[in-house]
């Protein structure tokens, strides 16, 4: 949070997190509340786009916000 908090500048209107850990993933929706801005993470971006490339539509509950990736 510290480290999106020194980069939170009124000229910003989405974070790009690069290398963000999957793990992460979970943390976006608290982020994105109290930043007030989207947060894209570069690895969990690309992880859903390659699988919708490949046909596989499977969906996690705690990971619905990615879907419209």
């Amino acid at each position: 949070m510290q480290a999106f908090q020194r980069n939170d500048h009124e000229d910003v209107d989405t974070f790009l997190h690069v290398g963000g850990a999957l793990g992460m993933v979970s943390m976006i929706d608290e982020l994105e509340q109290k930043l007030g801005r989207p947060i894209v993470l570069s690895n969990a971006a690309t992880y859903w786009y390659a699988m919708r490339q490949h046909g596989i539509k499977d969906t996690r509950d705690d990971l619905d916000k990615l879907e419209t990736l």
